[in-house]
């Protein structure tokens, strides 16, 4: 059975039922859920918004849904502190989904959040990559703080943290297959949309990303996408590895055993 590691709760009403029959539709066990908040009340949201959602809610789709949902908080390191890392870690949640710092990922001030997860064995997702933002003039936001590299300083200080890397980086991918490959707990994950960063790339670029042995240990499926787009999205991702090689046991780490491991599921 399948693990998606990163997913978002759509501000849609109805949503965890359509993902619910989504995900049975794929034969995914479980998937991650991030809110985030009134920034992004619209993300994937085709029709009128439910209202912003957070923790709270997500919290009480994994209460109704144990067996199938876990929860991550989500943290804009600079804005968010540790405190809310530990307040939802302690209800349960099971990863930190950072996006968006005030500074790079790696900036000192930041260590707290990351020595809270690792106490609290809470997985790392850290958003890679360019990205589409909602309207924040005068923040002055820039992607390069999230450069796969900025993460190094964080693996250095802290061995044992569990960490996922998005998007395999997005334009930085080079850095993020380097970390994967140098670093046990450094994963990265290929999520995004069908017409997004995978589109563009031929197998022979996936080969030499992933080119060393037991890459298909440190690489995770995850969705990132509407439910609707769910299946084809996992098809997709599919592709990709077979093209690369993978075999029915490599398939399976990528999509299971990988995660499960990370998450002690």
């Amino acid at each position: 059975m399948i693990v998606d590691v990163h997913h978002h709760l759509v501000c849609e009403h109805g949503y965890v039922d359509e993902l619910l029959r989504a995900m049975d539709a794929c034969g995914i066990e479980k998937t991650g859920l991030i809110a985030m908040g009134p920034l992004f009340e619209t993300l994937f949201v085709s029709g009128q918004s439910c209202g912003p959602l957070g923790e709270a809610d997500v919290l009480k789709a994994v209460h109704a849904h144990p067996d199938r949902f876990f929860g991550y908080v989500y943290v804009r390191p600079g804005f968010d502190g540790p405190e809310k890392v530990r307040e939802w870690g302690e209800r349960g949640f099971k990863g930190v989904k950072l996006h968006i710092p005030r500074e790079n990922y790696g900036h000192y001030d930041y260590l707290p959040i990351y020595q809270t997860a690792l106490d609290l064995d809470m997985v790392c997702l850290f958003h890679t990559g360019l990205f589409y933002l909602p309207s924040m003039k005068g923040e002055r936001v820039s992607a390069e703080r999230t450069r796969p590299i900025h993460v190094e300083a964080i693996v250095n200080e802290l061995p044992e943290l569990k960490v996922i890397l998005a998007h395999l980086g997005g334009v930085w991918a080079e850095e993020a297959c380097g970390l994967a490959r140098i670093y046990s707990n450094v994963y990265a994950d290929l999520s995004g949309r069908l017409d997004g960063w995978r589109a563009a790339k031929p197998a022979a670029w996936f080969d030499e990303m992933l080119y060393w042995p037991g890459a298909s240990d440190k690489v995770v499926f995850g969705s990132d996408v509407h439910a609707d787009e769910l299946g084809e999205t996992l098809a997709h991702q599919l592709m990709v590895v077979r093209r690369m090689g993978w075999d029915a046991e490599k398939q399976r780490r990528f999509l299971s055993d990988n995660a499960r491991s990370l998450f002690n599921f």
